[in-house]
This record gives C-alpha cells, structure tokens and sequence, in this order.
C-alpha cells in the first residue's frame, strides 16, 4: 500500500535534517532539495512546505556571478572557496527546477548570462563539460544543457555537434555509454534520449535497438533465462524491477532511468507495470520512514535521490492517483513549464 502522508513527511525532514549516513552529501545540497521539493510537487503536498520564500532566497545566494555569464553553485560549502567557487551546469540545473516547482518567475536571473555559462560548458566535440574548461564530459552534461535551456526559455545550443556527440556513444546493444566504445548504461541512455528530446531532434523511428536494450533491462526470470537465478548477481525478489546494466541487481532509479526513457520514445507500453509496481511496493518502499530504498538489501535505508524517482516513476505510469503525472524530458510535475 502506497500512504502519501508518509512519504511528505519523509521529504519535509530530509529538506530539514538528513540521516547521518547522508550528511557527507551535503555539499550537493541543491541536488537533494531538488529531490525533496519536486517529489513535495508530485505529491500535491507544496502547501505544506514551510518558508518557501525562505528556500528560493536561498537558492538565489547560490548564484555565481562572473562577468560574462553566471551559474549557481552547489552548496554553501563552496563559497568564497576560490577555484572551487563557480557555477556548474548540475547544480544550475537543479536550481532552476526548484526554482520553476516552487513558481519563482525567474525575473532576479540575467538569462542571457546562464545560456552563454551553458554554451562555454559545451566542448568542441558537442559534448558538455560541468564546469567551463575542465571536468568529465558525458551524456549527463548534454541532459543538463539543453533542460537549461528549456527552462530558461531559450534557443538550444547548436545541436549538429550534440547529436553527433550522442550518437557516438551508441553502444552495439542498443544502449548509450559514457563514451565510444564504452559499456551501455541506461541512466546515460535517458540522458542522451532526454537531450536530443529537449534539443528537438529525436526521432523514435531511429532507436529500435534502444528500445530493445530499455525492455530488457527488466528483470524477468523464466524457463529461458532461469539458469541465471544460480548466478550471484541474480536475486528472485528482483522480478519486475529494473537494472542499469547486463547482470546487475534491480535498482529503484533504473525503474525511472528505463521507464522514462521509453516514455520518449513512446513505448513505455511495453513494460510489464504490475511487476514493477509489485517490486517497488514490496522491495524498496520503505513503509515506516517514507521513501524507497536503492535496493532490496535488508542494510540499506531511504535516500532523497531514490525515493524521489521511486516516485516518479509511479508518477509515470500513473498507478497512485495521490501523484502526479511527471513531464519525462525535465523530470517535473507536468505543466510546470
């Protein structure tokens, strides 16, 4: 059974206090209150949030001004910290989804110094880095650009190099990975997906593997494939959830990374939702404290960033009506935009 209230209540204490075995994330402190605000959204419960003026003025302190663009930052601690002080594109996105949930209009932000921070993060091969000049380019960055740009309501970066950058990291399977010739990963799979999506240039037609990868990354264990239940990675009680790669256990995010995916590409009908469902309610859904689990280990507690997409992609999938439905390509309530 699926309680709303408790799970509020789980995401109110967490914008308030974490659990101790969380605290060292506190320097991605706007990466958990987006967590915790957009699941308060898809939960109807943001009139419950106290201070909300409190929580945008906050975000605003955020802000990273340079003098030809600006970002935001991820936490307190970084500020004044020299080097380590500027604006990346995962924190500047969250801002703005918190930003955007709670109904700011965005009026205190120069947009046109956010978009040129995006488009000096975007590298020679189309890909992006996280910060201008330095850090790991990869499929999340390209996500990351191109919903700041939606949200800020802007022109796309000049995509020809992003899509050419997102179709290098095609995989022989179908799936997308970190770079050419690199393992697929469904997370990176939504991401390049979500990107091409938000840049106006995916075509469904064009990614039949890919959807043979994100149906397969369901856990399903019959008379073909039974022999893996004598395998290590293999654990019965994963039937129905989802995994991020070949011969892994079943994950909460990955229900969400998978299930959105085929969302965008308008087969998300091809997954078995009761056994999702059953899996998510029965395994990693926390009952007590509220939130969802990253797995079904008996020594794992609730965390912001899995029980936000556990709710999310109920949201989906639309199976509790308490939740609302999700606008896949932004990870927001829809109509939020």
């Amino acid at each position: 059974m699926f309680d709303p209230s408790v799970h509020v209540k789980y995401f109110i204490r967490c914008l308030g206090l974490l659990p101790s075995r969380y605290e060292s994330e506190d320097s991605n402190r706007l990466a958990l209150t987006y967590f915790c605000i957009c699941a308060l959204d898809l939960l109807n419960a943001l009139n419950q949030l106290p201070e909300k003026e409190t929580i945008i003025d906050w975000i605003y302190t955020q802000l990273v001004e340079e003098s030809d663009h600006c970002g935001f930052r991820g936490s307190d601690i970084y500020r004044d910290c020299g080097s380590y002080d500027v604006a990346n594109l995962a924190a500047t996105g969250f801002a703005l989804q918190i930003l955007v949930s709670l109904g700011d209009d965005l009026e205190r932000l120069d947009k046109d110094k956010v978009s040129r921070f995006v488009d000096l993060c975007q590298r020679p091969n189309g890909s992006f880095s996280p910060i201008v000049g330095f850090g790991e380019d990869d499929l999340r960055y390209c996500m990351l650009a191109m919903m700041i740009k939606r949200l800020l309501r802007v022109d796309p970066t000049d995509s020809s190099k992003l899509i050419e950058y997102i179709h290098s990291t095609l995989a022989f399977d179908g799936g997308l990975s970190m770079n050419e010739g690199a393992e697929s990963h469904a997370g990176l799979t939504y991401c390049g997906l979500s990107a091409l999506k938000l840049a106006g240039k995916l075509e469904p037609r064009d990614w039949v593997s890919t959807i043979d990868f994100l149906v397969h990354r369901q856990v399903q264990f019959n008379i073909h494939n039974e022999p893996e239940l004598q395998n290590d990675y293999a654990d019965p009680d994963d039937f129905g959830g989802f995994n991020g790669r070949e011969n892994k256990y079943a994950d909460t995010c990955y229900a969400f990374w998978c299930v959105a995916a085929l969302e965008l590409l308008n087969e998300s009908k091809l997954v078995d939702r009761d056994a999702m469902i059953r899996f998510l309610l029965s395994q990693t859904l926390s009952r007590i404290t509220g939130g969802f689990t990253k797995t079904n280990s008996p020594d794992e507690i609730p965390d912001p960033f899995h029980s936000f997409l556990g709710i999310a992609v109920l949201g989906i999938v639309n199976q509790e009506k308490t939740i609302a439905n999700v606008d896949v390509a932004v990870v927001l309530r829809k109509n939020r935009l």
